[in-house]
């Protein structure tokens, strides 16, 4: 894959990377977003959805200032041509199921966001932290015992599902590709891992995840925004 070879003689690209901000967010979002039928969840646990939908924000960030977005832009052709089970890293096994990669990757082949975002304008149209707290009716920055949470009606209580859901999508898509960012950037001298099926080259793990990754955050953000104005 070119890509693959212009990541490596752009070396610069991954040296931008700040590793000890791609391992925070590697925390943020390794608890996705669990479900069940019952809305009436503990504040933290919405207080956390609402840093992963943040984290995963931060992922696309991440890789725009380094550089590494807009070379997945410039090559998004080819990597879409290349997107399949035999590009994945092994790793990315402990991030989900074989099925939900197979999603993933179909998503992205289907209806694929990352070759057009425009990263100034996306972030624009994202709502705020203290937009998603107010509708999922929770407060940030402060510990509310079970007693005390606020009591929500059946409509707001089915919002709060159908946004954890999307955020869930989106935290496991920034997973996905800050788990592939920071095996880039430590990756050094490394020229190839362990895939779904057989050893791959480093570089086309990296771009294929990565890719996969941001464009499941985009496409769950985008229905998030949508959601937040239904």
């Amino acid at each position: 894959m070119r890509v693959g070879a212009e990541l490596q003689a752009a070396g610069g690209i991954l040296d931008r990377i700040d590793y000890k901000r791609v391992r925070r967010l590697g925390v943020q979002l390794r608890n996705i977003p669990k479900l069940g039928n019952d809305w009436d969840l503990p504040p933290s646990s919405l207080q956390g959805w609402i840093a992963s939908f943040e984290a995963s924000v931060d992922a696309v960030r991440v890789a725009s200032e380094a550089g590494l977005l807009r070379l997945l832009q410039s090559s998004a052709d080819e990597i879409h041509a290349s997107l399949s089970r035999e590009i994945i890293p092994a790793m990315d096994d402990a991030i989900a199921d074989p099925k939900t990669l197979d999603e993933l990757l179909k998503a992205a082949k289907d209806d694929d966001r990352v070759k057009h975002v425009d990263l100034e304008q996306w972030q624009a149209r994202l709502p705020s932290d203290a937009d998603l707290a107010r509708i999922m009716v929770v407060q940030l920055g402060v510990s509310v015992t079970w007693n005390e949470r606020p009591k929500v009606d059946t409509p707001t209580g089915m919002k709060r599902l159908k946004l954890g859901a999307l955020i869930g999508q989106m935290a496991l898509g920034g997973a996905l590709a800050v788990g592939n960012i920071a095996l880039g950037v430590v990756g050094g001298v490394i020229t190839s891992i362990p895939g779904v099926m057989g050893a791959i080259p480093l570089t086309l793990g990296l771009v294929g995840s990565a890719y996969t990754g941001l464009n499941a955050v985009l496409t769950a953000a985008d229905k998030i925004v949508d959601a937040v104005k239904s």
